[in-house]
């Protein structure tokens, strides 16, 4: 429980809130929608109409977010990671519904990315909004992804990464202990690790090949 609401803090101090795009579509809103940049929001599902019997949420990717939808662009394709349940739901097109089964009184928190190499990260519900200190950046034709993290002192911070057809081959960080691995090998979704022994920012690097 502990570590679980450790997921939650710090809370973000930017101005604005995640936004019920249902709200005139049922009594009791189901879907938050808080957009981080134009192609990446972090997207809350809350089944709060029973907690005993499970629940079908759709939400729309492209559309008019009135009607219920997250507004993404239609010719966009897009990278979906499930925080909670530490698992990739998939990747889908723009022109797509995304559908999510959740159980009585569960609250999912999705991040829905277009499709780049960095997908979410572990430390905190928002998936890199508030520990990512820049957005990674990929250099093409050197097949090389880098950014900055801010990593808590003894507690292993995960960056889940697509390959996208990819394989990354080595790893490295500016502090403590990089590990690469695979969160669903099959899909080309792979993990870097970090553990540092302070509190600090971490510059982190992956080579693809």
């Amino acid at each position: 429980m502990v570590h679980d609401l450790s997921r939650t803090f710090p809370y973000h101090t930017a101005r604005k809130s995640a936004r019920p795009i249902d709200l005139l579509l049922r009594d009791v809103p189901m879907v938050y929608d808080f957009d981080v940049t134009s192609d990446w929001h972090q997207l809350c599902l809350y089944n709060g109409q029973s907690t005993t019997e499970p629940t079908i949420v759709k939400v729309p990717l492209s559309g008019d977010r009135a009607d219920g939808a997250l507004g993404l662009d239609p010719e966009g394709n897009y990278y979906l990671y499930d925080f909670w349940n530490d698992i990739f739901p998939g990747k889908l097109k723009g022109t797509d519904t995304l559908t999510q089964k959740l159980r009585g009184g569960e609250a999912r928190m999705l991040s829905v990315q277009e499709v780049p190499q960095f997908i979410a990260t572990n430390r905190h519900v928002m998936q890199g909004y508030l520990d990512i200190v820049k957005k990674p950046e990929w250099s093409g034709w050197k097949k090389h992804l880098k950014g900055t993290s801010k990593v808590v002192a003894n507690d292993a911070y995960e960056l889940v990464l697509a390959c996208n057809g990819r394989t990354p081959v080595s790893v490295s960080a500016s502090t403590g202990e990089a590990v690469r691995g695979w969160k669903d090998l099959a899909n080309g979704i792979a993990v870097l690790i970090l553990t540092t022994a302070t509190t600090t920012e971490v510059q982190w690097s992956v080579q693809f090949e």
